[in-house]
């Protein structure tokens, strides 16, 4: 488990003196040396440096890969799609979607184009509609920055941002992302 862990050059250092990332895996490889059939994690990384981090999900993924029932809760939504996780979303104390991943986020949540104008404001960019779920965004790109409306205004950024789990959270909640792009 120290192996799995990558803490076994800490084998004979007391915990007090170990970092917060050691501790964190040392926590975790209490909780799974016996090899459970269930683990509860809640929120095992926070706090945990980027190697202890990535370390406690590779060990995740094996006790899950090896048959165990892992129940992760977390509040960082790439750690579950890292995971590739079966989600149950919880909203005030209920679930309020459920299913695998790609399933969650195929009816949840939309690809987008982002488009930002330097200097813009709303009223310089008036006239340029928002494409709703672009199927090929090279063509949305293409068709916005050919649209009349936005003659005279210089592009400052351009981002294809693919459905995730973050977008569909937030849809399935019913609140937007916070964006400053216009």
């Amino acid at each position: 488990v120290m192996k799995l862990l990558g803490i076994e050059e800490q084998a004979r250092q007391n915990a007090r003196s170990l970092s917060g990332g050691q501790r964190r895996r040392l926590h975790a490889g209490m909780a799974i040396m016996h090899k459970p059939r269930v683990v509860f994690m809640d929120e095992p990384t926070v706090g945990a440096d980027v190697e202890a981090r990535s370390r406690l999900l590779k060990t995740v993924r094996a006790l899950a890969d090896e048959g165990a029932a892992v129940v992760y809760t977390s509040h960082y939504l790439a750690e579950f799609e890292e995971l590739g996780a079966d989600i149950a979303v919880l909203n005030d104390g209920r679930i309020v979607a459920s299913g695998t991943l790609d399933g969650i986020v195929r009816k949840h949540a939309r690809a987008s184009v982002v488009v930002k104008f330097a200097g813009s404001s709303p009223a310089a960019a008036e006239g340029i509609q928002p494409v709703e779920e672009p199927t090929d965004p090279g063509r949305a790109i293409a068709d916005l920055l050919a649209n009349p409306a936005a003659r005279g205004l210089k592009v400052d950024d351009i981002r294809i941002e693919k459905a995730n789990l973050q977008s569909a959270y937030l849809a399935i909640i019913g609140e937007k992302e916070v964006d400053d792009a216009a």
